[in-house]
């Protein structure tokens, strides 16, 4: 326990023994909030380096034959043409065609294992990998796509990292709606914790008055108070959160789902983490000393 020097009884006061559990308690909420946008903004970062830079083209299978239409092109000899076009294609760098295997492991989080025997007209896929960004014109090569393959269709995930983009951005809004109502309710717990000080102790203050204490020797008193409690419940706070940060990740990093692979918190994260302690204790100390200076200030005018 930190023992910082003081001249005023404020140990054994009540309402100070809940201000380390409150700050605990804020410090905890903050730090989940922080730690889940920060992991949350690292994943749809690893998200959008995966897929940019490349496309994917969906070739619809052939329709049904009717009696009195000539027979459609088989699959084979659409994904060949289509195919043809990519090659041609300068700015594309790879293609890769996803044969069965890769279909049924991208099916199998919605339609189980065995999604392959279930009959279902599934296109044909083929992952196309650019040169750069913007060095294919994606209208021009649709319709090119298109005119050879009816049905054919690209995607380039832009609305898909676009809906990423804004889901990101809520998230980190509400985290920062979170980390601001938690430190207002830090600051108005130590004005409350401060001015019961104050009442209790005003005898005592009055006294430190009259033979010579200025207002900043008896605010230096109350913040120091409010120093040591902060970093006290801070620490508890930041290690509780730690705990259960490390076995979330832990429970992320066991998910058989692609999508949340790498669901965790970098150095830089966690050394940003630790320092919340130092600032719920620097909150506490400076809300003490001008709650202190202004109810001194008021006490004096009357």
């Amino acid at each position: 326990m930190l023992r910082l020097r003081s001249d005023l009884p404020l140990v054994g006061d009540a309402s100070g023994r809940f201000l380390p559990w409150i700050v605990g308690f804020m410090v905890y909420l903050a730090a989940l909030a922080i730690a889940g946008a920060l992991s949350l903004d690292g994943v749809a970062e690893r998200w959008q380096a995966g897929i940019s830079g490349s496309l994917t083209v969906q070739i619809a299978p052939p329709p049904a034959p009717q009696p009195d239409e000539p027979p459609a092109e088989d699959r084979e000899t659409r994904l060949e043409r289509v195919l043809q076009v990519l090659r041609d294609e300068p700015g594309v760098a790879g293609i890769e065609v996803l044969g069965p295997d890769e279909m049924n492991r991208l099916l199998a989080p919605w339609l189980g294992p065995d999604s392959a025997e279930l009959g279902l007209p599934l296109p044909d896929l083929v992952s196309v990998t650019l040169r750069s960004e913007g060095s294919v014109d994606l209208g021009a090569l649709a319709a090119k796509l298109a005119a050879a393959v009816p049905g054919a269709q690209v995607d380039d995930h832009r609305r898909w990292l676009d809906d990423l983009a804004v889901f990101v951005q809520a998230v980190q809004l509400l985290a920062a709606i979170v980390v601001a109502l938690v430190c207002l309710a830090a600051v108005l717990t130590v004005v409350f914790v401060t001015r019961t000080g104050l009442a209790v102790h005003r005898r005592v203050i009055e006294i430190v008055h009259l033979i010579g204490a200025r207002d900043a020797y008896v605010a230096g008193q109350f913040q120091s108070h409010a120093l040591r409690l902060g970093l006290v419940g801070g620490a508890v706070g930041s290690a509780l959160a730690a705990v259960t940060l490390l076995g979330l990740q832990s429970l992320f990093a066991g998910l058989a789902t692609p999508l949340l692979a790498g669901f965790g918190l970098g150095l830089a994260h966690w050394v940003a983490l630790a320092l919340l302690p130092l600032a719920a204790a620097l909150i506490a100390m400076l809300t003490a000393r001008l709650t202190v200076l202004r109810s001194l200030a008021r006490m004096s005018r009357q």
